[in-house]
């Protein structure tokens, strides 16, 4: 079984965090399960490769993400910020779509 405690600390770079600093918003596994993506409190989306346990990149959010998810195919994720919903391409990285949502009661 892989540790995922790294993921936290990838967040902030090569230095560990407080506990604070680092809380983890969500996480969702690659279907390869090679890859793991984070999106956590520091506005950053974050790609850990689980072969290696190192971060493979580190993407700066405008605003703080609190879930990711993949489609079935994993080809695509999709993360949502506040009332803001993007979906991206996996492999590139590239944002493709973003819609805002506005609620009515």
């Amino acid at each position: 079984m892989r540790k995922l405690g790294f993921a936290s600390a990838a967040h902030k770079g090569n230095q560990f965090p407080k506990l604070d600093e680092c809380a983890i918003n969500d996480l969702v596994l690659h279907s390869s399960s090679d890859l793991t993506f984070t999106v956590a409190h520091d506005n950053f989306l974050v790609v850990v490769n689980l072969d290696n346990g190192r971060c493979k990149c580190r993407l700066c959010l405008d605003k703080e993400a609190t879930l990711v998810m993949f489609n079935a195919s994993s080809d695509h994720f999709f993360m949502a910020a506040k009332e803001k919903v993007s979906i991206h391409q996996t492999r590139m990285l590239r944002m493709l779509q973003a819609r805002s949502l506005h609620y009515s009661c």
